[in-house]
């Protein structure tokens, strides 16, 4: 991210300009996405235009911030998340479309279980929860 210079200290303030800042706090969020925003102590202070951004640094000591078109989601974080095995090799050994009934996994586990090397586990990832409750939910045995 590069940097407006500034000979002002910053007193923790920063805007964000250039941007495609995307909010809930509207009905157009989705088309019109904005493209500033400021904040100050760690907290979100505006949201909006570049122009009107831009007098945040007029009235205060701000560091402003050029995001260059890069998308920005304020306050929205995944906190599910597996970073172990989305940066590993061995993520996942046995691919199983979210579309396949369990007894249909259940063959394609056994299909793979073979094929594995150095281990006796079988990673399988893709499937769909829904899929398998719905089928616990039918009287299906859970697997």
């Amino acid at each position: 991210m590069a940097s407006f210079k500034s000979s002002r200290q910053s007193s923790g303030g920063a805007i964000y300009l250039n941007g495609n800042i995307y909010t809930v706090a509207s009905s157009e969020w989705e088309r019109q996405p904005k493209k500033a925003m400021v904040v100050q102590g760690g907290i979100i202070i505006y949201v909006g235009s570049d122009e009107e951004a831009k007098n945040f640094y007029k009235s205060g000591e701000y560091e402003m911030y050029d995001l260059d078109g890069a998308t920005v989601l304020p306050g929205i974080h995944d906190v599910h998340m597996h970073p172990l095995e989305s940066g590993s090799e061995i993520g996942g050994t046995c691919e199983l479309p979210r579309d396949l009934s369990p007894e249909d996994m259940i063959g394609l586990i056994k299909k793979q279980a073979p094929k594995q090397k150095g281990t006796n586990w079988v990673l399988g990832h893709g499937y769909s929860i829904e899929m398998m409750l719905k089928h616990i939910e039918s009287g299906g045995r859970s697997t």
